[in-house]
């Protein structure tokens, strides 16, 4: 039986198995948030009669897969066995793309060659891997190499999108090419919810544009994936983006950010669409202040595609000499999405200025996340203002340097809880990291060890207060560790200006009150003096009580030999 006939006879039974423990996570999580109960009760009912190993969790990753699989299979309404269809068919095609990329000997095809290149890079299989198995997804059909009998349409695709007020993105114009630069889809699409953010400066739409727009989200999905006949390869830069935003799954792609090795960059390092540009079509095809054209941004990953159709694919050099106005930047990422940039603002001192420059496009729709950027005047400033920050520098996967930051404003209260975000600076050349590793030895930039009472000037000036114990939000905490992979101690700082005057609007009998309750007598012997505990402490406030009641007592008896006589 070949892999077609063995894949179709499996999607007919396919049940789950150990090696789809993420999906049947995915399942659950979407259960849980829609409340779906099956015939043993609701997520936490179940675990409760049937897996009590982690009482006290409800992530469905801490669970064997076989009690993911055993809820799912107690669903007995229509609706949510509607889910597990989608999912069991999701599988299959996922089983089936899989196979048949790795079993079947495509044509040598150029543009074969480069889909397979962009199937290889290690980002390929995190940023394709859709989730198809939502209700308002589709799939594109799957094709077998023997009925490729001629070279694949080429399509290049590119999308404009708003962010809406749940934080989902969809599309506001979509545009679609063939290999021959002739437009194919160039239109304008109605949002079906509440636009949060136009990002007009970025994408070159307003709402002034889409007022007469009849064209819907559904009508664009259809009238895409209609273009695609089967074998069609979508050529784009970052394409997983546009595809996500039009709920799209389509396996055939060329992605010219993950298409050429870079020498003089880290394996999982992506060049810009303008770089490449310039590099190997040899000009600069977009301004910094203006905004996107949808067009050109589609027209020009086709032109690099056939560019390396006719010349072949070889190993990039980046420039080694940054553009300054990358180098005066600084990478806010992993930002909590709800955050706003007034908060942002508060991660550096007052005196420092800079302004926020918003990232093209968001990676994705379901993400907890968003980046920005924070401009500088010069880089002199951008690499002072990150030294400022107070916490260990590391380095991430690409090789640049980056600080994990807990931050909350300095009026929020003691045990409020943090915002944590990533700052990382912009500099990436292979030439500049093994510079910056044969002089990091003594220097004190890549791992930051601040006492409390170094940096008290800084600390006035700036609007935070470093709180490295103070309570997490989880999924944040995990997603920085899976970035960072090492524990992150911050720092204390000294008061400020603010606390201080905070501390004076309470009433002196107040402070006094709670000055006596929390006072505690440390008898210094020589120059060694016994530390105070926390029994010491509770000593004290039980002797200060005493010492309240026993005068009561007295005032009594006095009261009362009075009244005798």
């Amino acid at each position: 039986m070949g892999p077609m006939g063995r894949l179709t006879s499996l999607g007919a039974t396919c049940s789950f198995t150990e090696a789809d423990k993420e999906i049947l996570v995915k399942i659950v999580k979407h259960a849980q948030g829609l409340g779906i109960s099956g015939a043993k009760g609701p997520w936490g009912k179940f675990l409760a009669t049937v897996d009590r190993a982690l009482p006290e969790s409800l992530d469905p990753s801490k669970r064997p897969w076989n009690v993911l699989a055993s809820f799912v299979e107690t669903w007995r309404e229509e609706k949510d066995l509607e889910i597990i269809k989608r999912v069991r068919e999701y599988l299959n095609f996922k089983r089936t793309a899989d196979v048949l990329e790795s079993s079947e000997e495509w044509p040598n095809y150029p543009e074969e060659k480069l889909a397979r290149r962009t199937r290889q890079h290690p980002l390929f299989s995190r940023d394709y891997n859709f989730p198809s198995y939502h209700e308002d997804w589709v799939r594109s059909e799957l094709v077998r190499a023997k009925d490729l009998t001629s070279a694949p349409n080429l399509l290049a695709l590119d999308c404009e999108m708003v962010v809406c007020e749940d934080g989902s993105i969809q599309v506001v114009r979509v545009c679609l090419i063939d290999r021959n630069l002739q437009t194919v889809i160039d239109t304008l699409v109605q949002p079906s919810k509440e636009v949060k953010e136009y990002k007009s400066h970025i994408t070159g739409v307003t709402a002034e544009d889409l007022k007469s727009v009849t064209t819907t989200q559904k009508e664009i999905q259809y009238k895409v994936k209609r273009t695609l006949s089967p074998g069609t390869i979508i050529i784009g830069h970052s394409l997983h983006n546009d595809l996500r935003a039009l709920h799209i799954d389509h396996r055939r792609v060329i992605d010219t950010a993950l298409l050429f090795p870079i020498r003089n960059r880290p394996q999982v390092w992506s060049p810009s669409l303008r770089d490449l540009c310039k590099l190997l079509l040899g000009y600069d095809f977009r301004d910094d202040d203006k905004s996107h054209d949808c067009l050109e941004d589609a027209k020009i990953p086709m032109k690099i595609a056939l560019h390396c159709i006719k010349e072949g694919l070889s190993p990039l050099t980046m420039p080694e000499e940054v553009d300054e106005a990358v180098l005066s930047k600084l990478l806010i990422h992993k930002v909590p999405k709800g955050v706003r940039f007034e908060e942002l603002k508060l991660l550096f001192p007052r005196n420092v200025h800079f302004k926020f420059q918003e990232i093209d496009k968001d990676t994705s729709a379901t993400s907890k996340y968003f980046s920005t950027y924070a401009v500088f005047p010069s880089k002199e400033v951008a690499n002072k203002a990150f030294n400022q920050l107070r916490s260990p520098a590391t380095e991430d996967i690409t090789g640049r340097l980056q600080k994990i930051i807990h931050i909350r404003s300095r009026f929020q209260h003691r045990n409020a809880s943090c915002i944590s975000v990533v700052v990382r600076k912009m500099d990436n050349s292979i030439k500049c990291l093994e510079e910056r590793k044969d002089t990091a030895e003594g220097d004190s930039n890549l791992v930051m060890e601040t006492k409390c009472s170094e940096g008290a000037e800084t600390a006035e000036d700036s609007n935070l207060a470093f709180a490295p114990n103070c309570s997490e939000d989880v999924g944040t905490a995990e997603a920085l560790r899976n970035v960072m992979c090492k524990e992150v101690v911050g720092c204390k700082r000294s008061r400020s200006k603010g606390d201080i005057e905070e501390q004076s609007r309470i009433p002196p009998a107040r402070r006094l009150k709670k000055k006596k309750l929390i006072s505690v007598t440390n008898v210094e012997e020589g120059k060694n003096a016994n530390r105070v505990t926390p029994d010491d402490k509770i000593a004290s406030r039980v002797k200060v009580v005493s010492q309240k009641s026993s005068k009561k007592n007295s005032k009594k008896r006095k009261r009362s030999k009075g009244r005798k006589k």
